[in-house]
């Protein structure tokens, strides 16, 4: 499959998916990568592993060289695409190339400009109240199950166009992908109902196509290519799936992160709490050190060299796009959170034509919920023998629970109730 070119190579044993690399994340890619920001590694398969900056620029900036579309391999199977082992689904515009990306691509920048996503401010902020508002007189909540996967799961149903009220079930099958591992009963059950949302969202088309409405089911089914063609419906719910699969787990987790972040450094918490202006910069530093999503698959579609190191054609390659924003090289005290850090030009949400479509709508929902913890339970207090992070973190890296003690306080939503449960 792979046609290898012979060179000296520097082989390290990796794997992304394990609990130990969960465990210890910062130090095994910042050993990696001072050692040999360009190695490889023979699990999955066998791919390279870019965890410096430079590198990682250069590969994301080159996205003819360093594709991101699937391929039917050697043994016709469906190959390639932004996961290493491959996603058992298409993502539509991320795991596409050029001519392919530039319509759905364009179609989804409108959907989420910062104009569009504005829409959502005053919507965001009264689900935000009412989430915080069923837990705040008993003094005793979720930080993750209570605010920061509901949130971002029913503002992005409503972009969508899905009933609300089945929020639950279209985010749990996203937190748990990312945080299962291979080969386990966990990851089977996840895409099985991964298979049942793609079924809902097909269901969700042929409704809109008779009834449409204002939400971005129906806007995706009018659109059309660059050649004036009209999208089918499998691509139509491709486009859709990769807006609620990046909606309901990224910006959980780095709200997750967030909130730990400040459980243990209350100067940080304090600094916030005074100094609201700060909350845009921390946001930032917030998106380098915790970097939601920590890697991404490419392959190779020729012969290259990259960080000293020869590449041959239909190669796999990882980018630790966490591992790059501490790179020592491009980041001063690289390992240390500087909540008003700048410049900083992490790397969080790409760089390039997979630059994140979404990062408009992820920093508009984190910096609300942040905002709403800081003004409304200042003085929250994990639990940290109830807290719990992914068992494994190769794609997301994200906590499935931190329950918080904190001085009840005031419901200031009341008669207002939210969809669901």
């Amino acid at each position: 499959m792979h046609d290898h070119i012979t060179s000296e190579r520097p082989e390290i044993d990796f794997d992304q998916h394990s609990p130990e690399h969960a465990r210890h994340a910062v130090r095994n890619y910042n050993n990696i990568r001072e050692q040999h920001p360009v190695a490889w590694s023979g699990r999955y398969g066998g791919f390279w592993l870019i965890s410096g900056y430079q590198e990682a620029v250069y590969a994301l900036r080159n996205p003819s060289i360093f594709s991101s579309a699937r391929f039917l391999n050697a043994e016709g199977r469906l190959d390639g695409g932004i996961a290493i082992p491959p996603l058992p689904f298409r993502l539509v515009p991320t795991e596409t190339d050029l001519p392919e990306w530039e319509g759905p691509r364009m179609l989804l920048n409108r959907a989420l400009s910062p104009r569009a996503v504005l829409a959502f401010k005053e919507r965001a902020q009264d689900f935000t109240t009412l989430l915080i508002d069923r837990y705040i007189a008993s003094g005793e909540m979720d930080l993750v199950l209570h605010l920061a996967n509901p949130l971002p799961a029913i503002l992005t149903m409503e972009l969508v166009g899905l009933p609300l009220e089945e929020w639950e079930r279209f985010a749990e099958p996203f937190h748990a992908y990312p945080s299962s591992l291979p080969g386990t009963p966990e990851l089977q059950r996840a895409v099985e109902g991964i298979q049942w949302i793609n079924r809902q969202l097909g269901e969700l088309v042929k409704r809109r196509r008779k009834d449409p409405q204002d939400d971005l089911a129906t806007s995706v089914i009018a659109a059309q290519r660059l050649d004036g063609s009209r999208y089918t419906h499998d691509e139509i719910v491709e486009i859709l799936a990769q807006v609620v699969s990046g909606g309901v787990d990224t910006t959980t987790s780095l709200t997750a992160n967030a909130f730990w972040h400040l459980h243990l450094h209350r100067d940080d918490r304090q600094r916030l709490i005074d100094d609201p202006a700060l909350l845009s910069p921390a946001t930032e530093e917030f998106l380098r050190f915790y970097t939601p999503v920590q890697a991404g698959g490419r392959t190779t579609t020729e012969r290259c060299e990259i960080g000293g190191q020869e590449m041959g054609s239909r190669e796999r390659v990882l980018l630790a796009l966490s591992a790059a924003n501490r790179d020592r090289h491009e980041f001063e005290d690289a390992d240390k959170f500087i909540i008003d850090r700048f410049p900083n030009l992490h790397m969080s949400f790409g760089l390039g034509m997979h630059r994140c479509v979404g990062s408009h709508f992820a920093r508009l929902l984190f910096e609300t919920m942040l905002r709403a913890v800081l003004e409304r339970i200042p003085d929250y207090e994990v639990i940290e023998a109830g807290a719990e992070r992914y068992h494994s973190i190769a794609a997301v890296n994200g906590w499935a629970t931190i329950p918080v003690r904190f001085a009840p306080g005031a419901i200031i939503g009341a008669g207002r109730s939210l969809p669901g449960p």
